[in-house]
């Protein structure tokens, strides 16, 4: 049976290709049209807001398909109340990630933009350039907090640059770590030992302002700060502060608290802030199993009636096949 499958981008040639065979239809918009969904039996939403306004317009809908792991644009229990399936794809971008946040701490420990922006133009600044120490990571220690797909490998390329790996996770225990791993008893243990704080926790509404200055506070003055999980997860004015004093000495961030952003922050004007658009998983492989997995996802529910294993986040009331 045809569905409508509502699309806020072209999500790529695969995903396409595989849904066409079926016989479904997809739509495909650069944001929210509410007009356009009567119909709909499926919201592929990336990031655009989900909640009981759309819902209303939505009438048909059975599933709300989000790539990636964070789903805090998503209202989980209206969904599950009116029996819509909630589902993403945790285990598609992970690798792409992880190389992201190790690619940042590099980057912002070897001031390769600042040297950058002092060497183009018609008057390269050499000397100044060629001021700055670099950040060697054999020895040093990073703490990862949040211990998910990303945290995980994370720790793993950070162990293999000689680094030493310390993670602050509610949901793990001592026998859960890898080798190269050791679980901090506490969040200010992790942090007070950290050359580098490497965020990757979970994104929720519950998780805004998660680091703020009271946990800034505890981290050992100097280091660096990595953020690809959400921007809201970080108090912006405390990480602004931070830099400043000298708490941490450069960010590097794929996530800001407007994306695009509004109003324009100060950190985009901070020397010692490396900022990337939220592209951490921009990758064709991490895009191309992002697509089969969302191909997964949408033919089990329609087909089935039930998510596939380990990408049901929500609770909702059985689909009727």
């Amino acid at each position: 049976m045809c569905a409508k499958i509502y699309c806020i981008r072209e999500e790529g040639p695969i995903f396409r290709q595989r849904l066409e065979e079926r016989g479904h239809e997809l739509i495909i918009g650069n944001k929210i049209e509410l007009d356009k969904l009567a119909d709909v039996e499926v919201i592929c939403p990336i990031t655009c807001p989900i909640n009981a306004e759309v819902l209303d317009h939505a009438p048909k809908c059975k599933l709300i398909n989000k790539t990636g792991v964070g789903i805090d644009n998503i209202d989980l229990e209206e969904c599950a109340r009116r029996g819509i399936f909630v589902t993403n794809t945790p285990d598609s971008n992970y690798l792409a990630v992880a190389e992201h946040a190790i690619t940042l701490m590099l980057a912002v420990g070897h001031h390769i933009a600042e040297r950058h922006d002092l060497l183009k133009g018609s008057s390269p600044n050499w000397q100044e350039a060629a001021k700055f120490m670099n950040f060697e990571c054999l020895g040093k220690t990073i703490a990862i907090i949040g211990f998910g797909h990303n945290g995980k490998y994370t720790a793993k390329l950070a162990a293999g640059l000689g680094m030493n790996v310390v993670v602050f996770s509610e949901h793990s225990k001592p026998e859960d770590m890898p080798e190269y791993a050791t679980l901090a008893a506490s969040l200010e243990e992790a942090l007070a030992q950290a050359d580098v704080v490497s965020l990757h926790i979970a994104a929720s509404p519950s998780q805004r302002d998660y680091f703020n200055a009271e946990k800034f506070a505890m981290v050992k003055k100097g280091a660096i700060f990595i953020n690809v999980t959400r921007g809201f997860t970080v108090n912006e004015q405390d990480l602004i502060a931070a830099l400043k004093d000298g708490t941490i000495s450069g960010a590097g961030l794929d996530v800001m608290p407007e994306e695009p952003p509004v109003h324009i922050s100060e950190l985009y004007s901070m020397p010692n802030v490396l900022v990337t658009p939220h592209c951490a998983a921009q990758t064709p492989e991490s895009r191309d199993r992002r697509q089969i997995m969302q191909v997964e996802n949408i033919l089990s529910v329609l087909e089935k009636g039930e998510a596939p294993e380990g990408r049901l986040r929500n609770n909702p009331v059985k689909i009727d096949k």
